[in-house]
């Protein structure tokens, strides 16, 4: 009990919480998540936070259910409920352990809004989209793998995989802008992919897409990683020294080719103008962006997949804590 006195006498809040007079098994559920998720903590029913000082009350009311709460958290078990008397009157304590992986209450995570009250918040988990083009999928895998095991329910992630037959690109790669985070994997066949490179340009559409954009590049040791190693030449990205400018030259190429695809039709095929002419619009509209975004990564300090790997990605897990953060 001297353990409890000391505690009301320092004040303690932050993963000490205070339940006064009562509070239902769902909502205690809810903050045992809570403490769990954040290192551990305390709950004691029974003491009053009037925000500014602790009272004890006492608490006379039904102890919480136990196994009702395991169930609301998964079958999380670690936390105990023990039933105390202080001064002749009870006191509940509840001891959570921190977790090792995301609890969640039916599915969900939750933060305390304050340190000196219990109103809680909804977490909305970060919807980050992995871009890469499908000769590097091997080491989406990778990377995805990591971040789930990172982050779990507090992300997630989208990849063009989860397109289905008749799924609408166009709508798809609108969708992409309402992510909160983007992971572009550079490869020479990225820059070189009408579909990865039109996701570039529908992002770059936002003058502040580099806010919300990390990215990785390969070199040949990164094949180290894969059980089938990818073409070097599909592989590796040409963003430094004067070669880089090939990839405007190979887009210019690609449009050229589809403009002489509609001198040749004329007037004889007039169904099929708009589709060849609307593959023109957005090629035109790659090769706009391809120099300024290639630019970016050349003047932007970045890393290859295997140091990032070897680094545990660091570097981009750090970012997704801060996105996170702002966005709760």
């Amino acid at each position: 009990m001297d353990e409890i006195k000391n505690i009301i006498e320092k004040q303690e809040r932050g993963s000490i919480r205070y339940v006064f007079p009562v509070e239902t098994d769902n909502n205690i559920a809810i903050m045992i998540s809570i403490l769990a998720n954040n290192g551990g903590g305390k709950i004691y029913l029974g003491i009053k936070d009037t925000g500014t000082y602790l009272e004890y009350k006492g608490y006379s009311f039904r102890v919480p259910d136990q196994t009702k709460i395991q169930q609301y958290l998964g079958r999380f078990k670690e936390f105990k409920i023990n039933k105390q008397l202080l001064e002749n009157k009870c006191l509940i304590e509840i001891i959570v352990d921190c977790a090792s992986q995301s609890i969640l209450f039916k599915g969900k995570l939750f933060k305390f809004m304050s340190d000196y009250h219990n109103d809680t918040k909804q977490l909305e988990p970060l919807k980050i989209f992995i871009s890469y083009n499908h000769k590097v999928s091997d080491f989406a895998d990778i990377l995805e793998n990591q971040l789930n095991m990172m982050f779990g329910p507090q992300i997630i992630i989208s990849r063009d995989t989860r397109l289905k037959y008749k799924d609408n690109i166009d709508l798809f790669m609108e969708s992409i802008k309402t992510h909160d985070f983007i992971i572009s994997l550079i490869s020479d066949s990225y820059l070189k992919s009408e579909a990865c490179m039109y996701e570039i340009t529908e992002l770059m559409r936002d003058e502040h897409y580099t806010d919300k954009l990390a990215f990785i590049t390969f070199d040949a040791e990164d094949n180290k990683l894969v059980n089938s190693p990818v073409e070097i030449h599909d592989l590796v990205p040409t963003i430094h020294g004067e070669l880089r400018f090939d990839y405007q030259t190979f887009w210019n190429k690609r449009i050229n080719i589809y403009q002489n695809k509609l001198a040749e039709l004329g007037d004889n095929r007039p169904e099929t103008h708009v589709e060849i002419l609307n593959t023109i619009r957005r090629l035109n509209s790659i090769l706009i962006q391809v120099g300024p975004f290639i630019e970016m990564l050349n003047s932007t300090f970045g890393k290859t997949f295997h140091r990032m790997n070897d680094d545990n990605f660091f570097d981009i897990s750090d970012l997704i804590k801060e996105a996170v953060k702002e966005k709760n």
